[in-house]
């Protein structure tokens, strides 16, 4: 029961980014005004065809404000920018209960008692959720398809041009008298775990991962690195965010998975989980 809980808490958590773009939120408006203008006129669902003329404009224009008016003013003004999956879910109640409200107060018929005006919003609340739900979530879906191969192409250029841009540069780590200890090529480091003193390098070689125990400080270590691709993400790790293979959001920050280092999970802090947004641009 506590895992049950403990991974709906984890769900609920997680960032929503598909309606944070100007265009997505067009997007979405846009779709789900013509994907339910099309099914109303076809359709003509709970024999709306008697209720009245030119309902299906008048039913689509008072959505179409109302998800403008939401996505565009509210929330931006209520500090809604970026949505996790919880706040969507109650943003997206919210939406439809504006939505019923506005149909409502534009189309219901004169009613003297209470409880007629509460049925009568409740039979709108219905028709609304049961005409509304399936396109906007189908189009929810599209976006989050789009959303997942744009970051794939974006994470697939980054490698391909980090690959081309460095070149054969080389981090290297010299000892007493100037002498080499270790000289590793930037796109061949996976990440540095600080242990006391010493630093654990863990790099390529061949197809394999490979650890070189170096005396030396995290802070001294970040002075030598000249590749912007090497990045501080806990006061005892540093990793190559090219080399990142998964990543989740956690309530103080981040966990990484390594490309060929997938038995340990790499902390993101919350002292540098910033850096880490920027350097990923997230």
């Amino acid at each position: 029961m506590a895992f049950e809980m403990k991974t709906i808490k984890e769900i609920l958590n997680k960032s929503f980014p598909y309606l944070d773009s100007f265009n997505n939120k067009f997007l979405l408006i846009g779709f789900l005004a013509l994907l339910v203008f099309v099914f109303l006129a076809v359709y003509a669902p709970f024999n709306m065809n008697q209720w009245g003329d030119n309902l299906y404009v008048g039913y689509v224009s008072i959505g179409i404000g109302v998800l403008l008016l939401t996505q565009f003013i509210l929330r931006p003004a209520l500090g809604f920018r970026e949505l996790k999956v919880s706040s969507f879910m109650l943003w997206f109640v919210a939406e439809v209960l504006l939505i019923t409200f506005g149909i409502y107060v534009v189309y219901s018929p004169e009613l003297t008692s209470l409880n007629e005006k509460i049925y009568e919003y409740y039979r709108t609340l219905r028709y609304v959720v049961l005409i509304m739900v399936a396109p906007y979530f189908f189009i929810l879906w599209y976006l989050s398809v789009r959303f997942k191969f744009a970051s794939l192409e974006k994470i697939e250029h980054n490698n391909l041009t980090s690959v081309h841009e460095k070149g054969n540069e080389l981090l290297t780590i010299t000892g007493e008298n100037n002498k080499v200890i270790l000289a590793i090529n930037y796109d061949q480091l996976l990440y540095v775990k600080s242990s006391g003193n010493y630093l654990n390098i863990y790099h390529l070689k061949g197809e394999k991962a490979s650890k070189e125990l170096v005396r030396l400080s995290l802070k001294e270590l970040e002075t030598k690195i000249i590749d912007s691709s090497i990045v501080r993400i806990h006061r005892s790790y540093m990793v190559n965010k090219h080399k990142i293979s998964s990543f989740k959001k956690t309530r103080k920050g981040y966990k990484l998975i390594v490309q060929h280092a997938s038995g340990e999970m790499l902390p993101v802090s919350i002292g540098y989980r910033d850096k880490f947004e920027e350097a990923l641009e997230l």
